[in-house]
């Protein structure tokens, strides 16, 4: 570290590690969607039916790109800083973390903007593509958990504000995850 003082550190840490859990949080906007309207007949309508339903299927919508956007926005986080990086980004190392976290396969990030983050022609020849987003917030949560492994280690609780932002983040994050799996499979027919 520093010669910064604990407090100081914490200070400085702490907020950085609060925004992170804001963020991450939001890879699962999608399924918290789904979660609230599951019981709503309108949702399960084809939108042209009328404009409530098709209301509902632009927020399904708007949340299925949220959780994809913030899975890359995480990649883009775990990546050690480069020399390409821009400074104002937030990385892991950043906090003294040199390991890469990432989790995207190439083809997924790719997918990822090539449909969500860009408008491009593949998106408009790939409307309705399915995404497996169970399969990537689980990745992205294992490597959440390692981040936030690290940082209890690395902060010990001389920096209390930063390690129970690391803790606190760690269990949610992992509960949420748990819970949406649950429920996943309380869903499939086969279950």
């Amino acid at each position: 570290m520093s010669d910064e003082s604990a407090d100081e550190v914490d200070k400085k840490i702490a907020p950085y590690l609060e925004y992170f859990a804001g963020r991450s949080n939001l890879m699962f906007s999608y399924h918290f969607c789904v979660l609230e309207f599951k019981d709503d007949e309108d949702f399960r309508r084809d939108a042209s039916e009328g404009d409530r339903i098709w209301m509902l299927k632009t927020i399904q919508n708007a949340c299925l790109h949220t959780s994809l956007m913030a899975l890359r926005d995480l990649e883009d986080f775990f990546t050690p800083r480069t020399r390409s990086s821009k400074p104002d980004d937030l990385k892991a190392s950043d906090f003294g973390m040199d390991d890469a976290l990432g989790f995207l396969a190439e083809e997924e990030r790719k997918w990822i903007n090539k449909l969500i983050a860009h408008t491009t022609q593949h998106g408009a020849a790939k409307v309705g593509y399915s995404w497996d987003l169970l399969e990537l917030i689980s990745k992205a949560v294992a490597q959440c958990d390692a981040f936030l492994e690290w940082m209890k280690e690395n902060y010990s609780l001389e920096h209390l504000d930063t390690w129970i932002a690391a803790a606190g983040t760690q269990a949610k994050t992992k509960a949420i995850l748990r819970a949406i799996q649950r429920e996943s499979k309380r869903q499939r027919p086969d279950a």
